[in-house]
């Protein structure tokens, strides 16, 4: 069946059908052109009978819509919470929708069928978005190796270009691997990412965080102890997690932070291949791959005799530095789109972007913390619009930091850093002249006349005080 078959048998004897059944349907062509739409979709988005969505192109009727994105993968989706948002009383409907992929005769695809199911009650979409989430936490690890590297390291500048040439590089190989990077840049992103394209993806992958465990425990958790092997110990002692994760895969996270004497200990495992449980006598086999992050100066810690030189060089065999985000500004936007479309998916939200004047604010901001941060502020945003485009007003906060900061050194460069001293109270009323008017131009983003009635001053004294503090 070809395109033209199928629009030909979408009669008004198939349309009646389509139309008696209970739910919402919905046929796109392979570039996401509404063939068919049911009178539910009409209904429950507020789009009046006589504006056809037919012939128009479905995200720009249905925001949100995953339809695009069937078209592209030819993957069909099971179970997705979506919301309906209608256009007149701005209500939120959640149904829950199957997608798939159409094929003609020879396997070519000519569009998409998406049909929703309307729950009796809100108890119920959320009920069966547990159970749905459930499944996909399952399917993950399946189907995370059927992804490309650059979906799953997002970003588009050179630096995360080359690290994504050498994780393909690198992730086959059994060396330990050491990531470096500022707290929230996406360590375990990236090791995740060595683990799951690599030949021991189907194998256990332990994850331990050295700063999380208390010191005296932290030995214990890792090689496991015999029975008896101190008070309050289990009778039949415990399996640490090196062992579990033989043939599998190690992350130590925040390795910087592991007690300088179990530093020897993880050592020996690591040359040897083999490590004694606490209490033991015999040694236990080890056959893992470590991989290790920090956000600390391992280097420096050296120097301070805090951490092992011999165990940092066996370590970092394949050694990755993750740059901060403030210095890859270019990957920003295209990891906004990311949280917005794992936001969406879920939580059934049916975010469609963001406007360019918030895109542009985000970008200007430092983001000391990070891809992580910005992961929160976009969940944030996203969370109180639910659908639509996110304003800039959704980012207040970044906006306020970034004018806090303007005001030590926008307007007075060094000088605003740290305590500030005046000579007079003339000088510090100027001071804070200045800063209010800065203030003010950059919320109205230059317009003057603007800024002047948020001061609620005539234009010409905001003029006057622009040339005076030589004010941009």
């Amino acid at each position: 069946m070809n395109k033209k078959e199928l629009q030909e048998k979408l009669s008004n004897t198939v349309k009646f059908t389509f139309n008696s059944l209970f739910g919402a349907k919905i046929i796109v062509d392979e570039n996401g052109i509404i063939l068919y739409a049911s009178p539910f979709h009409y209904e429950y988005l507020g789009i009046p009978e006589g504006e056809a969505m037919e012939g128009r192109y479905v995200e720009d009727v249905i925001p949100g819509t995953r339809m695009h994105i069937i078209l592209k993968t030819e993957t069909p989706e099971l179970g997705y919470v979506f919301n309906f948002i209608n256009r007149n009383t701005h209500e939120i409907v959640p149904v829950i929708c199957n997608r798939a992929p159409i094929y003609d005769d020879c396997h070519r695809l000519i569009g998409a069928l998406s049909e929703c199911i309307f729950p009796q009650g809100i108890e119920h979409v959320l009920k069966l978005a547990e159970e749905v989430t459930k499944v996909t936490q399952r399917s993950d690890t399946l189907i995370l190796k059927e992804e490309k590297l650059s979906d799953y390291i997002i970003g588009k500048s050179e630096q995360i270009i080359q690290l994504r040439k050498i994780i393909s590089q690198c992730a086959s190989f059994p060396l330990p691997v050491l990531i470096m990077g500022e707290t929230g840049c996406g360590k375990e992103v990236f090791a995740n990412a060595i683990h799951h394209f690599s030949d021991r993806a189907n194998k256990p992958y332990v994850k331990i965080n050295c700063a999380a465990i208390p010191n005296e425990l932290l030995e214990s958790e890792l090689f496991g102890y015999e029975p008896g092997a101190f008070s309050g110990a289990l009778a039949k002692g415990k399996i640490g997690r090196l062992e579990y994760a033989d043939n599998g895969t190690v992350l130590l996270d925040e390795i910087g932070d592991m007690p300088f004497g179990l530093q020897s200990k993880l050592l020996r495992a690591i040359q040897e291949s083999e490590f004694e449980k606490v209490g033991g006598l015999s040694p236990t086999p080890f056959n893992a791959r470590i991989i290790c992050t920090t956000n600390r100066n391992i280097e420096e810690l050296i120097k301070q005799q805090k951490f092992r030189q011999d165990l940092y060089y066996r370590i970092n065999a394949i050694e990755i530095t993750i740059p901060p985000l403030r210095e890859r500004r270019e990957d920003i936007e295209p990891l906004i789109h990311h949280f917005i479309t794992s936001t969406n998916r879920e939580n059934g939200l049916s975010i469609v972007g963001i406007s360019k004047d918030a895109l542009t604010l985000l970008k200007s901001y430092d983001w000391p913390g990070n891809a992580r941060e910005l992961k929160h502020i976009i969940e944030r945003a996203c969370f109180i619009v639910g659908a639509g485009v996110l304003e800039r007003e959704q980012f207040s906060e970044v906006e306020d930091k970034i004018l806090a900061k303007a005001t030590d050194t926008e307007i007075f460069g060094d000088a605003g850093e740290g305590i500030l001293e005046f000579d007079s109270l003339s000088e510090a009323r100027e001071y804070a002249e200045a800063t209010e008017i800065k203030k003010a131009l950059m919320k109205a983003k230059g317009n003057k006349s603007t800024a002047a009635k948020m001061l609620k001053v005539d234009r010409s004294v905001l003029y006057e005080k622009i040339r005076k503090y030589n004010l941009t």
